[in-house]
């Protein structure tokens, strides 16, 4: 089995199952709302409230974007419980591509995807005024690893798809790192820099100065210390 082979598989079970489908086009739906639902607020809140919030353009655009890379590691995600509970994990143990060969190929495919849609999201949106690709690459791609971090979260923790649904939304928490760290006083920065989600915001959020080195390798540490993990944890708990 070679890697379209494995993506005609998971175009079939996307497919087949409505909440698949509907994650699959979230970031369509999230670009969309970005950009027509974004202003018609911000014009709704000028005139009733003379209240202006296009000065937070930015801080929705990468809150949302955060968002791409969770939707598609969930959908990869529910694949893998449903290939799981279906046998296939068993199956790959006796062919040449192995257990491991396999898991890379699932780990690879979303972040590919990611990668993609969130630079295609930059460039759409264009939230910091200018394009900055050599900000946005790297800080895309450790974005992108958001994707297979879900993806071993679910295999690792949840025992079935049922599971797996609950588990998901409580994922969600680490999000609230990146409105914390906007919204409220420094000293709650300690808190929410314990999300590897915090660092990438961050780091879009920020000029174009020496601090958006420090916060990219910050992101990059943390994504691979928690990938690191989970892989790990995924291992035991399915191997």
């Amino acid at each position: 089995m070679n890697f379209t082979t494995l993506l005609k598989a998971d175009v079939k079970n996307i497919r087949r199952d409505p909440m698949l489908v509907l994650s699959t086009f979230a970031p369509v739906l999230i670009l969309l709302l970005l950009l027509v639902g974004f202003p018609a607020l911000d014009q709704l809140l000028q005139d009733s409230l003379s209240f202006p919030i296009t000065a937070h353009y930015a801080f929705a655009c990468v809150f949302m974007l955060t968002l791409i890379p969770m939707l598609i590691g969930m959908v990869y995600g529910f694949i893998l419980l449903d290939e799981r509970d279906e046998g296939v994990l068993t199956y790959f143990m006796v062919t040449p591509l192995g257990k491991r060969g396999y898991l890379f190929m699932r780990l690879l495919a979303p972040v590919i995807f990611s990668f993609i849609i969130i630079l295609l999201f930059i460039g759409i949106t264009r939230f910091d005024g200018v394009v900055i690709w050599w900000k946005h690459i790297p800080l895309a791609l450790i974005t992108a690893l958001q994707a297979p971090i879900v993806l071993l979260f679910l295999g690792g923790f949840a025992g079935n798809k049922v599971e797996g649904m609950a588990i998901a939304k409580g994922f969600g928490i680490l999000f609230l790192a990146i409105p914390v760290d906007y919204f409220f006083p420094a000293k709650w920065t300690l808190i929410a820099g314990l999300s590897p989600l915090f660092w990438t915001a961050r780091g879009f959020l920020a000029q174009a100065n020496d601090s958006v080195l420090l916060y990219i390798l910050a992101a990059l540490v943390m994504h691979a210390i928690v990938l690191l993990w989970l892989y790990k944890k995924f291992l035991r708990s399915s191997l």
